[in-house]
Parts: structure tokens; C-alpha cells; sequence
């Protein structure tokens, strides 16, 4: 049977998700701001995966190992590591594509809930479209930390942390 609260918390959920994501910082560390926004969003996304796995019987369920990874390393502000974990939660993500692709709206609704219903198939669109948004959220979150974090900064830019040095060019530095 299909929940309707899961159902609708799916694109608004996302859609709260993109907005957090796509607001900027009125200054400072642009870097801070956005893991800010990621822990918070990373944390709301763990919870629902274990919801998914031990309250709505589904125990294949794995995301909340990726958001709970992503959300740790976000509030931390471990920019490397939430880097690697959010292409953790993009290929979390990624992985139903192909599921996606072969079974169609009414394959994933026949797959989940058994028969293909009006509400069923509502809910299959509403998680294809949940899934690719996510895909490209997560993507964008990590292209954000990439360009905040790896590439080095411009003037009068963010102070997101410059360029990647490693210890040993540093070492060699400071000789």
C-alpha cells in the first residue's frame, strides 16, 4: 500500500533540499556555509533511509550509511572527506538509474507495491523524479566543494580553503 506522507515528503523534501543547496552565503566562507546547509540535509536524508530500511520493510535499503557518512563529515567540516562521501550519496543514488531504465514507471510500481495503481504509478513518478533530482543535487553539492575547496580561490572570492598541496611540497616549502 502506498504511504501518501513518504510520497509527498519526496519532492518537497528535494525541493528544500535544492534550495538550502543553492543559496549563497552573504560572505565569508562559502565552503562552511554550504556544509552548513549539507550536514543538516545529509541528517534528514539518514534518518528517512532508516525509516525506509526498519519501519517500512525495506532492509536492502542502504542510504543511510552514504548520508550518515556525508552528514559526519559535513558538520565537521572535513571538506575532503564530505567530498568523497557525497559522491557516495550521488552513486547511492545513481545505482537505481539502470532498475529505472528497465522496468519503466509501471515496473517500479509493480516492483515495490506489487500492482500497478493510479497511486502507485503516482508514486513511481514521483521517485524518478525524486532520483534524478537527486542525482543532480548531490552532484552539484560536490561540484560546489570541489570549486570552493580544490580550485584555487580569485580575488575577492571565497576563502573556501585554496588549492589542494601536498604535505610533502609543503614539507619541501618550508626548507
Amino acid at each position: 500500500m502506498v504511504k501518501i506522507v513518504p510520497m509527498l515528503l519526496m519532492p518537497i523534501s528535494n525541493g528544500v533540499s535544492w534550495y538550502l543547496i543553492c543559496k549563497k552565503s552573504p560572505g565569508g566562507d562559502q565552503a562552511y556555509a554550504l556544509l552548513q546547509n549539507v550536514w543538516k540535509i545529509a541528517l534528514f536524508y539518514m534518518v528517512w533511509a532508516l525509516y525506509n530500511k526498519y519501519l517500512n520493510g525495506r532492509p536492502q535499503e542502504l542510504g543511510h550509511i552514504s548520508t550518515g557518512l556525508l552528514a559526519l563529515t559535513a558538520y565537521f567540516q572535513k571538506k575532503y572527506l564530505a567530498m568523497g562521501a557525497c559522491g557516495l550519496v550521488v552513486l547511492n543514488f545513481a545505482v537505481v538509474i539502470p532498475v529505472i531504465i528497465n522496468k519503466g514507471p509501471g515496473g517500479m510500481a509493480k516492483l515495490v507495491y506489487k500492482e500497478v495503481t493510479a497511486l502507485s504509478l503516482t508514486w513511481a513518478y514521483i521517485f524518478i523524479a525524486y532520483i534524478l533530482s537527486n542525482v543532480v543535487l548531490w552532484s552539484f553539492v560536490l561540484y560546489r566543494l570541489y570549486q570552493e575547496v580544490v580550485v584555487p580561490t580569485q580575488a575577492g572570492g571565497s576563502t573556501g580553503g585554496g588549492s589542494y598541496v601536498p604535505v610533502a611540497d609543503e614539507e619541501a616549502a618550508a626548507l
